[in-house]
């Protein structure tokens, strides 16, 4: 079914506009079938249940791209007095015409209502003291006339609608409609309890519901190929034996974080992780039970992935090693690479940024991070597709120093500090040990708190302390266990490269020092320095990028750290065009050397002898592209019928007019003349 972009923003009620309830969405395919992904103004997973990832409507309207979005979307939460109805299968997409039923809810509700992004639904917006701790949905037994089956659904929380603004007329105003919600419900489902009574038991299966979706929304979404199995079966542990909940109040929560995870699990993938977590032994209730009191402290104890109940052992669940069938996950091979850097740095990958002491390592990822926050592109030269919200814990580096540097980097693309404003925090002060669990905390209450979607870390091994890092069982968990708690944020992190690293080249992933480093790196920036630094603010540095999506290139780049400029060059076009220049010079000394032993026989001498004049014995092919220049170029005068000895032989002798007082100084310094070459190296 297609789903337009086309949004009407100006159709949109104040009273929506007003609330930082929005996001923006974009469709996946899920079971082969097209489902509504929410996502940040970032465009990183949202979610429903987690209003650190909502934004307000003048943000979603800035931000919205029909290149990479499908539409925006409003999220209804416990503290609005918004309840939304969703008419499936109701309208015909060509004449407009709403069939009967959906009508007759239309007229009697009489509120906001729109066209749905498919153009076959209509959503409602409705003010009601009536609200659902868990929506309703069900299916009508009705044709199904366009395409998706008639079919309605209520929610006043924990879900979102996509918003078109395309207003059916007459219904351009939201109105409160307690009462009709009221009869409403009682029609469509008459068994379920009354829900505007307020259940205040927090052990209540709605409370407890309740609960358990605020806390999964604290827990980052899982990857694919970061440990993405684990975290989702943490949070099936966490639903059915933190909180006890029943498979299918379960599966409903967890299909919920399921749209914060990259790509999300199919719904037999989830039921098999749920069933498997049921089984596990151990502890059960410990989040149900607890006390109001302790739910803050409980939810920062165990909201990040691997950390489990105080008593339980971690749950392993039955691994069968069946993997998925190929044909299911197909279409995750055609999804476009999500960029940080176009090209360069992908995102869902930590990066790691290696170089040598002195080689412009924390310079160039100051200058990357005012990149990031500005969106203009890195270095002039890499493109940044989305502007990003950076924090940049820096070691290297006092806070003014910090501060100097990204000054330097803003005034180079003619940026203020009202322009960089907080898109870049910096943190000089203190550096976090990557073992610590509560440094780590604390990195993933920044994130959350200030919407950070970067995380520099610079240095790597400052943060290591008290880890053996030739250990790599203990490097690899210290690095993940950090990364995990950046999220959402993406991860680059400086490091050092062995001093036994090869000078005049760019350094290989082996180069990088101590255990573990090369392997974590999803994505990898290594620079080496081409010559020594001279102390004129000049870096002549080379060096390589490349990734696990594919990207690969070799640079040279010549950076002038006082007017901050930046030129690249091809590294294997530099390496070209030295050794040409080799040759060349090769070619220039030989000359030189005929002319010297010419100079010195005025009369000639045979190719041979003038061979042997010039030590040719290695290098003949030199000696031969030596003499036909200097004779093309009327130098040097070929004498095919010269004597030497008894013999009759090819030789060679300056010209005479050239030669004519004699003067060896003044032969030499003319083909020294004659033999210049242009040593600027090509442009890239």
């Amino acid at each position: 079914m297609q789903m337009t972009t086309a949004i009407n923003f100006s159709a949109v009620p104040e009273q929506l506009q007003s609330r930082l309830q929005w996001v923006l969405w974009q469709s996946i395919a899920r079971d082969g079938k097209p489902t509504k992904m929410p996502v940040t103004v970032f465009r990183r997973p949202a979610s429903s249940t987690n209003p650190e990832t909502w934004a307000d409507f003048e943000s979603v309207v800035t931000t919205f791209d029909e290149s990479a979005d499908s539409g925006i979307g409003f999220v209804f939460s416990a503290d609005d007095p918004f309840i939304g109805i969703d008419l499936d299968g109701c309208r015909d997409p060509q004449s407009g015409e709403l069939q009967p039923w959906a009508q007759k809810v239309v007229d009697d509700f009489g509120t906001y209502a729109e066209v749905s992004p498919s153009g076959t639904g209509v959503k409602l917006w409705a003010i009601s003291q009536t609200q659902l701790p868990k929506g309703r949905k069900t299916e009508l037994p009705l044709p199904n006339l366009y395409g998706k089956a008639p079919g309605i659904e209520v929610y006043s929380q924990g879900r979102y609608f996509a918003v078109t603004g395309y207003t059916l007329p007459g219904h351009e105003r939201i109105t409160d409609c307690t009462a009709q919600v009221d009869r409403f419900l009682a029609v469509h489902w008459p068994e379920a309890p009354k829900p505007s009574e307020p259940q205040h038991e927090w052990r209540s299966d709605d409370a407890v519901v309740e609960r358990a979706r605020k806390y999964l929304a604290k827990i980052p979404g899982a990857v694919s190929g970061q440990r993405g199995h684990d975290a989702t079966f943490h949070a099936a542990c966490v639903l059915t034996q933190g909180f006890e909940l029943t498979k299918s109040q379960a599966m409903g929560v967890l299909a919920e974080w399921n749209a914060s995870c990259d790509p999300p699990w199919t719904d037999i993938e989830l039921e098999h992780k749920v069933d498997d977590a049921a089984k596990q032994s151990g502890e059960r209730g410990y989040l149900r039970n607890a006390k109001p009191e302790r739910w803050e402290q409980l939810t920062a104890e165990y909201s990040i992935t691997g950390n489990r109940a105080p008593s339980q052992a971690s749950p392993s669940p039955s691994r069968t090693f069946a993997g998925v069938p190929a044909a299911d996950i197909w279409h995750l091979a055609s999804e476009p690479v999500r960029w940080l850097v176009r090209d360069v740095v992908s995102a869902d990958q930590p990066t790691i940024f290696g170089a040598k002491q002195k080689s412009l390592k924390t310079t160039l990822l100051t200058d990357l991070a005012v990149s990031l926050a500005s969106g203009l592109p890195w270095l002039n030269r890499f493109e940044i597709p989305a502007k990003q919200r950076v924090l940049f814990i820096t070691g290297e580096a006092s806070q003014v120093a910090a501060i100097r540097k990204i000054q330097r980097a803003a005034d180079w693309r003619n940026l203020t500090a009202d322009d960089i404003g907080d898109t870049i925090r910096v943190e000089a002060l203190n550096f976090p040990t990557l073992p610590s669990l509560d440094d780590c905390l604390q990195i993933q209450k920044a994130v959350r708190e200030y919407s950070i979607t970067v995380v520099i870390l610079d240095p790597l091994y400052m943060g290591l302390q008290g880890v053996n890092t030739t250990n790599l069982t203990e490097v690899g968990p210290a690095m993940r266990n950090f990364m995990e708690c950046c999220r959402p944020a993406e991860v680059i992190i400086a490091h050092h490269v062995k001093k036994t690293a090869s000078f005049d080249d760019a350094p290989n992933l082996e180069d990088l020092s101590q255990a573990g480093i090369a392997e974590f790196a999803g994505n990898y920036w290594l620079m080496g320095r081409m010559s020594e630094y001279t102390g004129d603010g000049r870096h002549e540095l080379a060096i390589r990028y490349g990734g696990r999506d594919e990207q690969f290139g070799l640079l040279k780049l010549d950076f002038d750290e006082r007017n901050w400029t930046a030129d690249f060059t091809s590294l294997i076009d530099h390496r070209q065009f030295q050794q040409q220049s080799a040759e060349n010079q090769k070619v220039v000394d030989m000359k030189q050397r005929i002319v010297r032993a010419l100079g010195r026989s005025p009369d000639g001498l045979s190719e041979s002898k003038l061979a042997e004049a010039c030590s040719t014995k290695a290098v003949r092919p030199v000696f031969q592209m030596a003499v036909e220049e200097l004779e093309s170029s009327e130098f040097l005068e070929a004498l095919p019928e010269f004597k030497s000895g008894r013999k009759t032989c090819l030789g060679y002798r300056i010209r005479p007019e050239l030669n004519k007082d004699n003067s060896v100084r003044t032969t030499v310094r003319t083909a020294v003349l004659l033999s210049e070459f242009n040593t600027d190296a090509p442009p890239l």
